[in-house]
C-alpha cells in the first residue's frame, strides 16, 4: 500500500443546517469526493462547475471526421481511386 501524503486529519463539527448547506454545496459542485471539496474549499476560497459538453460533442465530431478521412485515405491507397470507375456506352 502507498504512504499517504496528506497525514494531518482534520475534525470539526456542523449543526443540522450547517450540515445540510455542506451537503448541498458538494453535490453541485460535483467533485467525486468531499475531502477534496473541503480542501478546495479551503485553499481557494471557492468551486466552480466548468460545463465542458461542448468540448466532449466537438471532439466525438473530430473523431467522425477522422474516421471518414481514414476511410477515404485507405482506399485511395488501395484502388488508386476515389470513386468506382463506370463505364457508359
Amino acid at each position: 500500500m502507498s504512504k499517504r501524503t496528506r497525514i494531518h486529519p482534520v475534525q470539526f463539527y456542523l449543526n443540522d443546517d450547517e450540515q445540510d448547506i455542506l451537503e448541498e454545496k458538494y453535490h453541485l459542485s460535483r467533485m467525486k469526493s468531499k475531502s477534496a471539496f473541503l480542501r478546495k474549499m479551503i485553499l481557494y476560497g471557492f468551486v466552480y462547475e466548468v460545463d465542458y459538453s461542448h468540448i466532449r460533442k466537438m471532439n466525438t465530431l473530430l473523431g467522425n471526421i477522422s474516421s471518414n478521412l481514414n476511410q477515404i485515405t485507405h482506399r485511395i491507397n488501395s484502388t488508386n481511386t476515389v470513386y468506382q470507375k463506370t463505364w457508359t456506352i
